[in-house]
């Protein structure tokens, strides 16, 4: 299943990726990403989407050919960070295809496989996955929306990317707020979960257009009590939600990575958020920013 093959958009993709575009699925830009990721949820069409997906294959293409043509004493110190990966799916089969095709690439490798989510919580702690492939209808007495939950609460470093073949509004909006960063479609190309994976790897996330309209149903619901932050929280908030890195935001600010760090997981904290996500969508929601405010 080839998405340059399916897709209208195949002449709009350039004929080799830039270094921002293998940047953006390939290292950690903490909130560079995100922030175009969510400006394009609320305006992209599905060719787009494909074309985020071709690149990120390209990305890959790249760095198969860079490895390809080191010396092995380079190769070695060049390698990329591995990215530890858990599956949770009922049907054997479907787990085992999701191995073979993430595995083929050098820097994700599946540390564990489970069919419900009483399997997933018994081993969690013990293989600490960086991302969790999540179906959402699972057999047993616990759905995927709770078992993101507490997947998140027993290792919170996590992140999760519901792949299910549901898109109401209801569910998705259930999902990402049980924690899980992603949202993809079991009819997606291949090359859309694989950019979906090394962006929650990293943080960021990625979420399947067809789920737009829940996340701008979201936007435009009542807005809660307000939460005070401290002057300084405001401001860390709004370059978050501007797409800025942690040490992009620590040096406009004259602190330290740490300490800009300290203050991300604080205001996640106050706000009941479980991931920077949820933080931008907060921003936007509360006109701390505007999508004319963000630079693409």
């Amino acid at each position: 299943m080839d998405c340059l093959g399916d897709c209208a958009c195949a002449d709009a993709i350039p004929a080799k990726s830039s270094a921002g575009d293998i940047d953006r699925f390939g290292s950690a830009g903490d909130g560079i990403y995100l922030t175009h990721c969510l400006v394009h949820l609320l305006t992209i069409e599905n060719d787009t989407y494909c074309v985020l997906a071709a690149r990120a294959a390209q990305a890959s293409d790249d760095y198969h050919q860079h490895c390809q043509y080191q010396p092995e004493r380079e190769r070695g110190q060049g390698m990329m960070e591995q990215i530890r990966v858990v599956l949770v799916d009922d049907h054997r089969v479907v787990r085992q295809g999701l191995r073979t095709y993430l595995e083929s690439f050098p820097d994700l490798t599946v540390v564990g496989e489970a069919s419900s989510g009483e399997e997933t919580l018994r081993h969690i702690e013990l293989w600490l996955p960086d991302v969790v492939v999540m179906d959402l209808l699972m057999p047993g007495g616990m759905d995927g929306v709770e078992t993101i939950r507490q997947v998140r609460r027993l290792t919170p470093h996590t992140q999760i990317i519901a792949l299910t073949s549901y898109t109401d509004n209801e569910r998705v909006i259930a999902v990402l707020r049980a924690g899980a960063i992603g949202y993809v479609r079991k009819d997606a190309a291949p090359d859309v979960l694989l950019a979906a994976v090394r962006a929650a790897a990293h943080g960021q996330s990625l979420l399947d257009p067809s789920v737009a309209g829940a996340v701008l149903q979201e936007l435009s619901r009542g807005e809660g009590p307000e939460v005070a932050l401290s002057e300084r929280e405001q401001e860390v908030l709004r370059q978050l939600a501007l797409g800025h890195t942690n040490r992009e935001i620590a040096e406009t600010m004259m602190v330290s990575p740490e300490t800009v760090k300290t203050h991300v997981g604080n205001i996640l904290a106050k706000l009941h958020l479980a991931h920077r996500t949820q933080a931008v969508i907060y921003a936007l929601k509360r006109g701390i920013i505007s999508l004319d405010d963000i630079d693409l």
